[in-house]
């Protein structure tokens, strides 16, 4: 994972709660192509499992941007793939 974009998300984590938290979407993509994810909200849905290895320091992170947010690990990483697949460009 690149550093820009690990930093992109670090820096653009939404810490406060705004008071018209329904009218909100969950992750929005800026102008500038950042990634941007509100505080949590419940939710259920069907998934499938699997393993996943990652490096520590990268899962450390994770952690952190857990505690602002919300969001388990596990909710954390599926908005985040969810991200990628629908903004992925191929060269």
């Amino acid at each position: 994972m690149k550093n820009n974009f690990k930093e992109s998300i670090k820096n653009n984590i939404k810490t406060e709660v705004s008071e018209s938290k329904e009218d909100l979407p969950e992750v929005t993509v800026a102008k500038d192509g950042k990634f941007k994810i509100s505080k949590k909200k419940d939710e259920k849905s069907i998934k499938k499992t699997f393993n996943l290895y990652m490096n520590e320091n990268l899962v450390k992170e994770l952690d952190q941007i857990c505690k602002k947010t919300g969001y388990s690990r596990n909710e954390l990483i599926n908005k985040m793939c969810d991200f990628c697949v629908n903004n992925i460009d191929f060269e």
